[in-house]
């Protein structure tokens, strides 16, 4: 079996992601020991609430991204998913850099396709081959 790896892009995407989870970690951490998390639950449970589901989705694209840097099938597909919906809730909310971070996201794993899904995603032609028809 070959030994596959992970396209630049995605390499370089991966890194930039787990790097800002990092720092996203070392905040909620000094959020935590600091005891001002104990204050926003009691005062602005809102802003907590929205704080655990950050986490979570950071959680959830660390996943991702590890299998996007595994060649995961699964995880290409969950990243189309997972950025088309963060795509449309841009637009929605007219926040412009996202938008064309989230398109320029989607278009380059688009691109990988073929490398993610194998056999599967090559385009058939609508003219069937001369083996087709027989």
């Amino acid at each position: 079996m070959e030994n596959k790896k992970a396209p630049l892009g995605i390499r370089i995407l991966a890194g930039l992601y787990f790097f800002a989870l990092g720092a996203y970690t070392i905040s909620l951490w000094s959020l935590i020991a600091s005891g001002k998390f104990e204050i926003l639950l009691e005062y602005y449970p809102t802003l907590a609430a929205m704080i655990v589901i950050l986490t979570i989705l950071m959680i959830a694209l660390a996943f991702i991204w590890y299998g996007l840097l595994k060649l995961n099938p699964t995880a290409w597909k969950i990243a189309m998913v997972f950025y088309g919906i963060g795509l449309i809730i841009n637009l929605l909310s007219l926040k412009i850099v996202y938008v064309i971070v989230d398109i320029i996201i989607l278009w380059y794993l688009y691109s990988k396709k073929e490398l993610y899904l194998g056999a599967e995603a090559s385009d058939r032609t609508l003219v069937p081959t001369p083996e087709e028809q027989e």
